[in-house]
């Protein structure tokens, strides 16, 4: 926050509608900052939250499981594009020359969720398409403490636990609980977060997905620790004190967090004509 001109209390209001998960227009119109500058605050307030998360360490009895969004191509100029735009409106949208795939195929970007018992969170973007063992087993190193996993029956799951020698209870198809009466209740609400998230910012960019996951794990956390009163003073606190350095640049020029080529590439259209 080295480089805003935006007094402390400014700032703190714009957070205060960020934990209240306001939409960008409302949000400048509490704050009485353009949208443009309250879309750059959101993004420096979610890069000091994947800092924050960097490193996180899952612990002890561990909910794992898998949820999908659709790729979304906002604020990507015409000649980036890999694809046509989507219409709104339309059941069945039109991609390059070809639809849209249906069900769970490359055209989905899979995240992957755990929460522990000490409400530790770990909210990533795992790749495209389908969850499988590899999109598991890139997150190893913070499930290095786990001792059991609370899962459902998905053998990619079952794979990862046998690999890293940890216990595992699964849900059976069709029920709610383990034989032990665990569930997936806590990662099925931050599943539920997210789809709350993005309908209340009318949608959620690709590019800047992993960001929008880290706000809800810290936020989550936060929430748990400091009473309501106290909670944005608390993230301002943490905003001012986090080292890092996010420049406008960095957030319009974010890398996309999967693959394009590997989406659209079949489709020969615009970057990818030539593929």
């Amino acid at each position: 926050m080295a480089s805003s001109k935006l007094p402390s209390f400014k700032v703190l209001e714009m957070v205060e509608c960020e934990i209240e998960g306001l939409s960008l227009k409302e949000t400048s119109y509490r704050a009485e900052v353009s949208e443009t500058s309250c879309f750059n605050f959101r993004q420096r307030l979610y890069a000091m939250a994947s800092i924050q998360l960097e490193n996180i360490q899952l612990l002890g009895q561990t909910e794992l499981d898998s949820t999908y969004a659709k790729i979304n191509l906002s604020g990507t100029r015409p000649e980036n594009m890999p694809r046509l735009s989507k219409k709104r409106g339309k059941q069945t949208p039109v991609i390059g020359e070809h639809e849209a795939l249906r069900g769970l195929s490359h055209h989905k970007v899979c995240i992957t969720s755990a929460i522990d018992e000490y409400d530790n969170i770990l909210y990533r973007v795992a790749g495209l398409g389908k969850e499988s063992f590899e999109k598991y087993d890139q997150f190893s190193d913070h499930f290095t403490d786990v001792k059991m996993i609370i899962s459902d029956e998905d053998h990619s799951i079952c794979a990862f636990a046998r690999t890293h020698e940890m216990k595992q209870e699964t849900v059976p198809s069709g029920e709610h609980t383990t034989r032990n009466g665990n569930s997936l209740g806590d990662v099925n609400q931050l599943h539920q977060t997210l789809k709350d998230l993005s309908r209340s910012k009318h949608g959620v960019s690709t590019r800047h997905l992993p960001g929008y996951l880290n706000w809800i794990s810290y936020l989550k956390r936060k929430k748990y620790t400091v009473e309501r009163e106290q909670l944005a003073e608390e993230i301002l606190k943490d905003l001012y004190e986090t080292e890092g350095k996010v420049l406008r640049d960095d957030i319009c020029n974010a890398d996309q967090p999967i693959s394009l080529y590997d989406a659209y590439h079949e489709y020969h259209y615009g970057i990818f004509a030539d593929a």
